[in-house]
């Protein structure tokens, strides 16, 4: 498992914008459990629970993180994988948010990590970690290291 100081979340500068430089999940307040119904789009692995879980928000996440929005935060140990988030792959500018891991606990967000958490990420080389503030809403600025603006990266 990767542990190193930092996580990266990248933004759009308009939605960075839009946010006035605050961190937030797609969905303030909601609460972090979900049931999973096994209707064809999971199987029963062993990665979902039965009932409302935890676990279960971080597989529809997975899945797909807007259907339905939840008050996790997805950023990465890896600040190029968040260069290209920030800059839809190479198309607009964009920032990358350096987070402080020391600090997560210290001001009450808990960190999954979803290789932990899930058998088969869908996006491995991101070594994702989803955020979760106490509140359920925007990451406390104590956890901001930096915020970098970032080009598109240039191609070969």
């Amino acid at each position: 498992m990767i542990q190193l100081d930092y996580l990266y979340r990248g933004l759009s500068k308009s939605m960075f914008q839009e946010a006035k430089g605050q961190v937030l999940p797609k969905e303030i307040g909601k609460p972090f459990e979900e049931v999973i119904v096994f209707d064809g789009r999971f199987t029963y692995n062993g990665d979902a629970r039965f009932g409302e879980s935890g676990q279960n928000s971080i597989l529809m996440h997975q899945d797909d993180s807007s259907k339905p929005p939840g008050s996790g935060i997805s950023t990465t140990p890896h600040f190029e994988r968040a260069r290209h988030y920030a800059t839809h792959g190479n198309s607009v500018q964009g920032v990358v948010i350096v987070i402080d891991r020391h600090r997560l606990a210290d001001c009450g967000i808990t960190a999954f990590v979803i290789a932990d958490k899930i058998s088969s990420p869908k996006c491995p080389e991101d070594d994702e970690v989803l955020l979760l503030a106490a509140d359920l809403g925007a990451l406390p600025q104590e956890v901001i290291f930096d915020v970098i603006p970032v080009e598109p990266a240039a191609r070969p």
